[in-house]
């Protein structure tokens, strides 16, 4: 997910989350991460889970990140990456909020 403000636009961001579940047991030394990664020309944030090497099956985690009012430039990503191996997973993740004129 990857989300920038627009010009003249502001954003007040009432949601934030990610997630992720092991859905066959993951190798030895496999893991899983799902990140916010806020930008910001004032602040930069960022919210991390992983998983522990060789997760076992329906192993889960999720992170919640606070409400925040942004301003034009200002850019979400969401991003799952899983290390090789033969374990899979369901990452997820996503935003709300209200878009409005600067």
């Amino acid at each position: 997910m990857d989300y920038t403000v627009p010009a003249n636009r502001r954003a007040e961001i009432r949601f934030t989350r990610g997630s992720y579940v092991v859905t066959a047991v993951l190798a030895a030394g496999q893991t899983v991460t799902v990140s916010l990664n806020f930008l910001s020309p004032v602040v930069n944030n960022v919210c991390v889970v992983q998983s522990i090497p060789a997760a076992p099956l329906n192993d889960k985690q999720q992170w919640e990140a606070a409400p925040l009012f942004v301003s034009a430039g200002d850019r979400f990503q969401i991003a799952s990456t899983m290390t090789a191996g033969a374990g899979t997973v369901v990452s997820a993740g996503g935003i709300s909020g209200v878009e409005y004129d600067a």
